[in-house]
């Protein structure tokens, strides 16, 4: 329902440009874009000045007739998100790493760890410790990951945003996790 409800409010920002129908998909994603940025970044001042750009280019582009009409909005959004944030690196003169992977994973191939470790470790952890723990990671993991587990997306729109194969999307987050887990082991604050 939430879905259609999204399809048409981007209909009308699209042809009837209004902001009140914007205002309404900016509340739904708002926190979370934030939030996805913050894992990113983690300095308050770039978090909201990233955020705020994010929004203001996603209704440029929504009310530009010249553009294709956006399809998922939420995928749109997240793929919009992380070139500002990949933008926003290559400023700073430095760019996140991007790793490639061949697409050789079967889906039964790699096991949801989501009961095993991420989600009992993230309710046992604060948020603070686990962003600081994300951070180490490699970019394209540390995206899958949140992407996955804390945005709660599905790999075919996960695989959208990040413009991989559902395959190399599976890959990249049971490596995420992995790398996340020896993290964690080797965090001085852990105390199993």
């Amino acid at each position: 329902m939430q879905r259609i409800r999204e399809k048409l409010l981007v209909f009308q920002v699209s042809e009837g440009r209004d902001p009140r129908a914007y205002g309404e998909l900016y509340n739904l994603y708002f926190e979370r874009i934030r939030r996805f940025i913050f894992f990113k970044v983690n300095v308050h001042e770039e978090v909201e000045d990233l955020t705020s750009q994010v929004f203001l280019k996603a209704w440029e582009y929504l009310i530009d007739l010249d553009q294709r009409r956006v399809q998922n909005f939420r995928a749109f959004i997240y793929q919009l998100t992380r070139n500002i944030v990949v933008d926003y690196y290559r400023r700073q003169g430095r760019a996140p790493e991007m790793v490639v992977f061949e697409d050789q994973a079967e889906e039964n191939e790699i096991p949801d760890h989501r009961q095993e470790f991420f989600l009992t470790q993230m309710y046992k952890s604060d948020r603070a410790y686990i962003a600081d723990c994300l951070k180490k990671l490699k970019d394209e993991y540390k995206d899958a990951v949140v992407l996955r587990y804390l945005e709660d997306l599905g790999i075919a729109e996960i695989a959208d945003i990040m413009g991989k194969t559902q395959g190399n999307v599976r890959v990249l987050i049971h490596r995420g996790l992995k790398e996340l887990r020896e993290v964690i082991g080797r965090s001085p604050s852990n105390s199993s």
